[in-house]
């Protein structure tokens, strides 16, 4: 399948392949590399991260389907929650430079409510290096750290 991408004079793109296309508008930041299909996907990845912003969550799995304020990012259009696999390998990617307090949020509601579900995968995935991260973040002042606490 053969793409391309072509910028205007105002830093909006197009994506362009066989079946459709895609207008990108402008974003606050800009790549400037020799490739101009990389350009734009630097676009489109600050444009979904808009369309991936948002102010409540659901899953059908949690609380019968019902919101969950959250101002955080949503999955995608088939997962339309907080997953802590997908969520912390982004911010760990550099989610967190476009939207830090959204990263934070969306990292702890995650966290939440694998503890709320004690599920294995959950808590397994939250466990690793975005529980890790929040549990060193949120650590009251003069709390021991971690490793020695478990060491007694």
């Amino acid at each position: 399948m053969h793409v391309s991408i072509q910028r205007d004079d105002q830093d909006a793109y197009t994506l362009a392949w066989p079946f459709g296309q895609r207008i990108i508008p402008p974003q606050p930041l800009r790549a400037d590399t020799a490739s101009e299909l990389f350009n734009g996907l630097y676009a489109m990845a600050q444009d979904d991260l808009q369309l991936d912003s948002v102010t409540a969550i659901r899953d059908g799995a949690f609380d019968h389907g019902q919101p969950i304020p959250c101002h955080c990012f949503e999955t995608g259009l088939k997962w339309p929650y907080v997953w802590t696999r997908d969520l912390s390998y982004s911010i760990d990617l550099g989610l967190w430079r476009f939207d830090a307090a959204r990263a934070q949020r969306a990292g702890v509601q995650a966290v939440r409510c694998a503890h709320a579900q004690r599920t294995a995968g959950l808590v397994r995935d939250a466990g690793h290096w975005l529980g890790r991260q929040l549990a060193d973040q949120y650590r009251p002042r003069g709390a021991v750290p971690r490793r020695a606490a478990s060491a007694g």
